[in-house]
């Protein structure tokens, strides 16, 4: 039976920019996929060229450890080039003007960090060799490259967990405590159960891959816990761990 390496990630802070963000830059809530494929090839030593062909087919789950919290950042953006690029086309010829206009340009902008995020992360690459070793690593506590959760100034910190036996779950559509987030594809809403007292969030248009050239190969939606629990769901695609919990992978594909 295969295995799945648990292993817990921790942060400050935590930043997923949501990919139709400009200035004002908004991050998903939870961590997308393709940023625990990123964290993966960096604990092993993947470089980024080639961890989206060689994590793509892995399976993953995400469990929350903390609930979402978020804040906005302000600062001043300064690009010397966003300015200086088009004037130079435009006032070609009329050095005497950008002489007088080489003042550093900026603007006002925003950004939105989550809050000591924190995460339990199951996965399996099907691949033995990079199973052992991520395992190895975290275990040991060392790291090829240096892990952190959504940008450089968000170094994370990482503890293993341990490795768990898994199996589908065959429910015959019963509804089983899930413990992970809850992704779906195609508009498809998972069947929840609603439960007195338990409140549910969704996000959408999570990056499924980022290929070696920054070009995002789908995407999909979740539904999480607020409070970092359980939601009851029947779903034909829930997997047994032999730690006690259900979990359900993420989508490697729409």
């Amino acid at each position: 039976m295969k295995k799945l390496v648990t292993f817990d990630v921790a942060s400050p802070f935590g930043f997923f920019r949501k990919n139709f963000t400009t200035t004002n830059a908004l991050t998903f809530s939870v961590i997308p996929r393709s940023a625990v494929e990123g964290l993966i090839g960096s604990i092993v030593g993947i470089d980024r060229e080639s961890f989206p062909r060689l994590l793509e087919s892995s399976k993953i789950a995400v469990q929350l450890m903390s609930k979402v919290r978020k804040i906005n950042m302000k600062y001043m953006h300064i690009n010397h080039d966003w300015i200086y690029g088009p004037l130079n086309r435009y006032l070609s010829g009329r050095q005497f003007i950008l002489q007088k206009m080489r003042a550093p340009m900026s603007t006002a902008a925003s950004v939105e960090l989550l809050v000591n995020p924190f995460y339990r992360i199951y996965v399996d690459t099907n691949s033995e060799d990079i199973n052992n070793n991520l395992a190895s690593n975290i275990r040991n506590k060392q790291s090829y490259y240096t892990p952190y959760l959504g940008g450089s100034s968000y170094i994370c910190s990482l503890r293993y967990i341990g490795e768990y036996e898994y199996e589908k779950d065959v429910s015959n559509g019963l509804y089983r405590k899930v413990s992970s987030i809850i992704p779906y594809t195609n508009n498809r809403m998972p069947r929840i159960q609603l439960e007195k007292g338990v409140s549910f969030a969704s996000e959408e248009d999570i990056a499924i891959h980022i290929d070696d050239e920054r070009r995002s190969q789908g995407t999909y939606g979740v539904l999480y816990n607020t409070s970092v629990g359980c939601l009851q769901l029947s779903d034909k695609d829930i997997q047994k761990v032999n730690n006690g919990a259900y979990i359900k992978f993420l989508p490697m594909s729409v």
